[in-house]
């Protein structure tokens, strides 16, 4: 079987969108090959194509891809992954959003994890009923510790967890940690209100990111972050709603060349020189 280079250029776009990672031009390639079904495919048909993604849509610059060069690891990504574009929230609708697929045991969980917090945690309405109460709180548990354990997994060596873990009477303004570049980061899962927005609580001192999730349709979808010094200014407001966003790929990017012993301002210089 024999694939053209539009749809064997718009798999390797698709699978960058997807993957939220740097590749290696072959490994993308190859990648790209398999989900289009080419799979009988000679040895120097597969550098064929391998060379027709270097050449003519990476290093072309194609589908917003940049090309690292030998020096940097022949690595290939997405430029806008390092442009830190500034997107309106809370309109229901995100340019970049990693989904996360729902499963019984992270739910499990999240169950376990409200039954041992519920008591120790602030009613923040007292005019609502317990029902509501709970299932805001069993809402937000299931999109906190989706999230949690999909950085776990996704990067073991740069994941902490929060300084609470298992303290259930302990408060803490996140959820998890991140380690890389010498530094730790706090990251708290900020899901939306009754309201459908998101907003943070009047009196929660920020975490230095507020990671912007909520569940979608079956999955819990990551729509962006906002950094605590966009929201500083309003930390105490009685009703904040950060107006922007940056997307959640900008830090993924950062733990993937950690998690791989990458130079992140190499790979940045060359992206960004297009």
């Amino acid at each position: 079987m024999s694939v053209s280079m539009t749809p064997l250029f718009q798999r390797c776009h698709a699978i960058l969108v997807r993957e939220s990672r740097l590749f290696h031009y072959a490994e993308l390639t190859d990648a790209a090959l398999c989900e289009l079904g080419v799979h009988q495919i000679s040895s120097s048909e597969r550098e064929d194509k391998r060379e027709d993604v270097r050449e003519k849509m990476l290093l072309a610059g194609q589908y917003e891809t940049f090309y690292t060069g030998k020096a940097c690891g022949s690595l290939t990504g997405l430029r806008w992954w390092f442009i830190q574009p500034q997107l309106e929230i809370n309109t229901h609708s995100s340019e970049h959003p990693v989904d996360v697929e729902v499963n019984t045991p992270i739910s499990i969980e999240a169950a376990t994890e409200a039954l041992f917090r519920v008591k120790h945690m602030k009613v923040k309405n007292s005019s609502v009923s317990d029902r509501v109460r709970y299932r805001a709180l069993a809402r937000g548990m299931i999109i906190e510790q989706h999230i949690t354990s999909w950085f776990r997994k996704r990067y073991p060596e740069q994941f902490l967890h929060a300084a609470n873990h298992q303290q259930y009477e302990r408060w803490c303004n996140h959820d998890f940690r991140v380690s890389f570049g010498g530094r730790e980061l706090e990251i708290d899962v900020l899901g939306p209100n009754r309201q459908e927005i998101f907003a943070m609580a009047p009196d929660k001192p920020l975490a230095q990111i507020h990671l912007l999730s909520e569940d979608h349709f079956g999955i819990v979808r990551m729509r962006g972050m906002v950094f605590n010094n966009h929201l500083r200014d309003l930390a105490f407001a009685s009703n904040i709603h950060p107006q922007r966003t940056v997307p959640v790929q900008v830090l993924l990017i950062a733990l993937d060349c950690a998690k791989n012993k990458r130079d992140y301002c190499a790979v940045k210089a060359k992206a960004t020189s297009y």
